[in-house]
């Protein structure tokens, strides 16, 4: 699942000037799908939100599976190409 997640990194930075690298969109993709933790300052309430890791120590199968077709769903309204398509061209670099 990760070379595969890495594949559709790589494959939308590739394609779009929205993102500055893959780890710049791993970033977004944890925070659009939910996927982070809130810090919270002590001295003035706002609060952060700081993606959380990918790696299978830290999230299970299932766990990764429903975060990666949320990271199709955004990808795919990013590049503005529906879910076939992207998996296809996913399949295609991996």
């Amino acid at each position: 699942f990760h070379r595969k997640f890495f594949s559709l990194l790589n494959l939308v930075v590739s394609n779009t000037d929205s993102f500055h690298d893959i780890n710049h969109l791993r970033k977004v993709l944890c925070l659009v799908c939910g996927y982070y933790e809130e810090l919270i300052n002590p001295k003035t309430g706002e609060i952060t939100l700081i993606p959380k890791s990918i790696s299978f120590s830290d999230m299970d199968e299932i766990e990764f599976s429903e975060f990666y077709s949320k990271c199709i769903d955004y990808c795919c309204s990013v590049l503005c190409v529906d879910k076939e398509d992207l998996n296809n061209a996913i399949l295609e670099n991996f």
